[in-house]
């Protein structure tokens, strides 16, 4: 809780607590964050999840998402329970968290698949982990031939779609 004044911290907690215990959504989302991150109120995992849950009910996956990854940060193997209380995720990034937790955590061919859903799914970082984590060290190299196009295509689709926010999350 750094570089943050009591007194801005103050005015956070009274303007998106009682808006949150209200229903509004997007205040949950913002309380769900702040308790995620320790920023505006002390960090609480547990607190985070209860606002997260309440946000995802009419957030959907936006809030999911936050939820994964900040389990993910923490390396907690509720990442994967919350991942797979979903079979199909529409966010590519959602794959993208969940297969670099698990190539992390060792299972390198389980999280290349869900690099490669996420990738299939319009992320293009799922994409270059995906392709990356297929090489050693040096892929930077004899890769760049091929992510210099995925990132110019992903500008480019991006431009067409400014309202897609799944293309580069």
């Amino acid at each position: 809780m750094d570089q943050v004044t009591a007194e801005e911290r103050q005015r956070w907690i009274e303007y998106f607590i009682p808006l949150a215990e209200q229903g509004d959504p997007d205040a949950q989302l913002a309380v769900g964050i702040g308790y995620a991150n320790g920023v505006m109120v002390e960090k609480d995992l547990m607190l985070a999840e209860l606002w997260l849950r309440r946000a995802e009910e009419k957030k959907g996956e936006e809030a999911t998402f936050v939820l994964i990854k900040t389990f993910s940060r923490e390396e907690s193997p509720k990442t994967l329970d919350i991942f797979a209380e979903k079979a199909e995720w529409e966010l590519g990034a959602t794959y993208l968290i969940c297969g670099r937790y698990l190539m992390r955590n060792g299972d390198v061919k389980r999280g290349r698949l869900l690099l490669k859903k996420g990738w299939e799914k319009g992320n293009i970082i799922a994409g270059i982990s995906f392709i990356s984590s297929g090489y050693g060290k040096p892929w930077r190299f004899f890769l760049l031939p091929v992510v210099l196009p995925l990132l110019i295509e992903s500008v480019i689709v991006k431009a067409k779609d400014q309202a897609d926010e799944r293309i580069l999350e």
